[in-house]
């Protein structure tokens, strides 16, 4: 017990020096919390969301980094008289950061696949479930401050059907590894 205790000591010591440094540039490992609320035609059908996210960033040139990401986003279940529609999503995303010269800012754009599992539970038809994989994308803007990242977003799960899956969302993430 003693040794496991010296060694996760030693790991996280080692993890915070690397957490103190700059990410705009190198390699980052990522996580954050997500939040999200539907907007458009997706709020009738679709109730706020949350979940996680993990990724990685690869500095290109200075202010410039490539991304990938992939989370589970999971949808509060939203209830319409005796029916009620439950939605979560795996998106795995790729794209690019840019800061922005002379601010605390940086621009944010991902386009990949998202794996969208849905049911809907109606009292005379029973359960009807759908999975699907889509094109999405998102943009947003954010700030880092250490090793924390604060950034909103707008997303579009669904890229042929944008007015029907949009949210607008805030994730809060930290880098746990960088060099």
């Amino acid at each position: 017990m003693k040794r496991i205790t010296i060694i996760s000591l030693a790991m996280l010591a080692l993890c915070g020096g690397a957490m103190a440094q700059d990410t705009r540039g190198g390699f980052a490992v990522t996580v954050a919390g997500v939040g999200q609320l539907p907007v458009g035609d997706y709020a009738d059908v679709a109730g706020m969301a949350f979940g996680g996210m993990g990724g990685i960033e690869v500095g290109m040139n200075p202010g410039l980094a490539l991304t990938a990401r992939a989370g589970y986003i999971q949808h509060l279940t939203k209830d319409d008289d005796d029916d009620s529609f439950k939605l979560r999503h795996i998106p795995i995303m790729g794209g690019i950061k840019f800061t922005v010269p002379e601010t605390p800012l940086y621009l944010a754009g991902e386009v990949g696949a998202v794996m969208t599992h849905s049911e809907m539970d109606a009292p005379i038809t029973g359960t009807d479930t759908n999975d699907e994989t889509n094109l999405g994308w998102d943009a947003g803007i954010g700030t880092m401050a250490g090793p924390l990242d604060l950034r909103a977003t707008f997303n579009v799960w669904d890229a042929a059907h944008m007015s029907e899956t949009m949210t607008i969302g805030l994730s809060l993430g930290f880098t746990i590894w960088s060099m």
